[in-house]
């Protein structure tokens, strides 16, 4: 009887294996196509803006930052190559990593994940000009989406895996109580295995129906802030919060130096005091994922605040409104859009500390968690008017 059931299940974990696989290769594939098809639809989009900017005048500065705009608003769309009667010009997410240059010549490389065949298309330009075409890579694979195959994927052959684990388990606590002990020995006590953490998809992310769930818990005593070690909190692998303002104000200086701008970021959720643990994580996660560098993003009480050099306001409050969205696709669905709200301001120019950046940025997000409808909002300083308060207030100085 035993070995029959052991039989059953063990068919019932190959079928789970075999239809795990087989879903995840089905999405994986039909992930790649419908990407693919989005390339084709963005490519064409960033045609008719190349065509559409060109008119006004092509390869000059308001030209290359509309190109740089589509190119980071698209989804697929990694880099892009320009070439005219005046020359030729690129344009990538991240500089260097995906064009490289053959003499003055600019060539796509060969990267996993990127289109083989890059799209190619003349563009329609008048004033005379000629010969101008546009070319572009797309990546065609779901980065984020791939993870989340994966993860759901393993979770199926874990489950399958810990069924027939207790299967065996079972059987052999059975067969060993059946053996009668010896007179002179005492039986030893079999290990038992602890039970396997179960994640419940619509358990309450805000910590109210959780508590309701689990009764009373157990108190902890007060534990004092941990102390920032190393670069990186282990909370949630960012920056801690206490190195915020030493990195900003260098940055600062940097691109002062270089007369660059750059935008601070501040983000939370409306309500930090009901948010748990993985929900902070999974933000930080992201951040880090679409920010890029780990190393400008910092823990801010329950939420995160990220500095974004060498781009201005617009730029900075575009950025913002993607992430945004993308961060909601992969929340809990118990969150709504004004529950993660985000305030930004930028150096525009000004000779502005650290202080008074994350001050404006602060104020706009105040401002954004007030607002009933956009949740994301810039803090956009006037620099005449600014260097006016400064002169005013350095003349009230003794």
């Amino acid at each position: 009887m035993r070995q029959k059931v052991s039989s059953v299940i063990a068919l019932i974990c190959i079928a789970v294996y075999v239809l795990a696989l087989g879903i995840a290769a089905y999405k994986i594939s039909t992930g790649i196509s419908e990407r693919q098809r989005l390339a084709e639809r963005e490519f064409a989009e960033l045609v008719d803006i190349s065509s559409g900017a060109g008119i006004q005048g092509f390869m000059d500065e308001p030209f290359r930052k509309v190109i740089q705009d589509a190119l980071m608003a698209s989804q697929t769309i990694q880099a892009v190559i320009i070439s005219g009667p005046q020359g030729v010009d690129t344009f990538e997410r991240e500089r260097g990593r995906i064009i490289t240059w053959v003499g003055e010549s600019p060539r796509f490389k060969t990267v996993f994940g990127l289109s083989a065949e890059p799209f190619f298309m003349p563009l329609r330009l008048e004033d005379g000009i000629r010969n101008a075409t546009i070319s572009a890579v797309s990546n065609y694979i779901d980065y984020d989406g791939l993870i989340d195959i994966l993860k759901y994927t393993l979770l199926a052959i874990i489950a399958a895996l810990a069924i027939a684990f207790s299967t065996l388990l079972m059987e052999f606590l059975q067969g060993k109580a059946a053996v009668p002990a010896g007179p002179s020995r005492k039986p030893e006590a079999d290990p038992i295995p602890e039970e396997d953490g179960t994640f419940e998809e619509e358990d309450s992310f805000y910590g109210e129906e959780f508590a309701a769930e689990e009764g009373a818990p157990e108190t902890a005593a007060e534990v004092p802030p941990e102390e920032p070690r190393g670069l990186y909190s282990p909370r949630g692998n960012i920056g801690w919060e206490d190195y915020i303002k030493d990195r900003l104000s260098s940055e600062l200086h940097r691109c002062a130096a270089s007369e660059q701008d750059l935008v601070f970021i501040a983000i939370a959720f409306k309500k930090p005091e009901k948010i748990r643990e993985p929900v902070f994580v999974q933000l930080a996660d992201e951040a880090v994922r679409y920010f890029i560098h780990r190393d400008l993003v910092f823990e801010k009480g329950q939420g995160i605040s990220v500095i974004m050099p060498n781009i201005d306001v617009d730029q900075g409050l575009a950025k913002s409104e993607i992430f945004h969205d993308q961060i909601l696709q992969r929340l809990p669905p118990v969150f709504k859009k004004t529950d993660l709200c985000i305030g930004l301001s930028s150096r525009s120019g000004r000779l502005v500390d650290e202080e008074r950046l994350i001050f404006e940025a602060e104020k706009a997000l105040e401002k954004a968690m007030q607002e009933p409808v956009s949740p994301v909002v810039a803090f956009k300083s006037d620099p005449e008017k600014y260097r006016a308060f400064i002169a005013s207030q350095n003349k009230k100085r003794p």
